[in-house]
C-alpha cells in the first residue's frame, strides 16, 4: 500500500491534487506562519534533508507527471507529516491522507518512497506484465 497526503488544489504538472510539501512550500512563500509554526516546519524539514533524497528523475521531462507517495513502511517519515498537515490545517489548508495499492507507472524507489506517474486514461498497461487486460483493471482497483 501507497499513502500521500494531498490537499484540494491541482497542481499543474502532474494534473493530481497537490501534495503536502507543494502545499506547505506555497504557504511559507506567503509569509503567513507564525514564528512557531516556522519552527515545527523547519524541523520537520532538517529530518527530511538528512534522511531523503529528492528523486532527480523527477527533474526530466517524461516524468512530469510522476507523482510521490511514501510506502505503508514509512513510520518515520510519516511522524514527521503529521506537524506539517496540522500547520496546514491552521491556515485553512485541508489535507487528505489517501492510499493505494497501485500509484501507476513507479519511475524511483527508495526504502520510504515512490514516484509514480499515474496511468492514462485508456490505456491497457497488460501487455509485459502478463496479465489480461481485464485482469490489470481488476489490480489497479
Amino acid at each position: 500500500m501507497y499513502i500521500r497526503f494531498i490537499s484540494k488544489k491541482v497542481n499543474e504538472e502532474s494534473n493530481s491534487p497537490e501534495g503536502i510539501f507543494y502545499s506547505i512550500w506555497s504557504l511559507i512563500d506567503k509569509e503567513k506562519m507564525a514564528a512557531h509554526e516556522i519552527a515545527t516546519v523547519d524541523a520537520c524539514f532538517d529530518w527530511f534533508g538528512m534522511h531523503f533524497k529528492a528523486p532527480t528523475c523527477l527533474s526530466e521531462s517524461e516524468n512530469r507527471r510522476a507523482i510521490c507517495w511514501f510506502k505503508e513502511t514509512a513510520v518515520e517519515p510519516m511522524k514527521r507529516i503529521w506537524p506539517i498537515v496540522n500547520v496546514l490545517e491552521q491556515h485553512d489548508i485541508h489535507i487528505l491522507k489517501i492510499t493505494c495499492n497501485d500509484p501507476g507507472i513507479i519511475v524511483y524507489e527508495s526504502g520510504w518512497q515512490v514516484a509514480a506517474k499515474p496511468y492514462k486514461k485508456g490505456k491497457d498497461y497488460s501487455r509485459g506484465l502478463g496479465l489480461s487486460k481485464y485482469q490489470s483493471k481488476i489490480n489497479r482497483k
